[in-house]
């Protein structure tokens, strides 16, 4: 699955989620992400979860 394909399968997509940690693996090209997704539309409930992305070549992580 695609993070495309993920954030279409979220009722809020990654709107509003919030990163609560990000480990990068180089040496196996792994990005391992804990986030808390919203469930509802003011965000005031949430769910974990966590995203691992194979293949990873670079990673850039903006502010909010």
């Amino acid at each position: 699955m695609t993070l495309n394909e993920l954030e279409d399968d979220l009722p809020w997509g990654f709107h509003d989620a919030r990163l609560e940690s990000l480990q990068i693996d180089w040496l196996g090209a792994r990005l391992t992400m804990e986030m808390r997704l919203p469930i509802n539309e003011s965000a005031s409930l949430g769910r974990r979860a966590r995203i691992t992305v194979t293949g990873l070549v670079y990673c850039a992580v903006e502010p909010p």
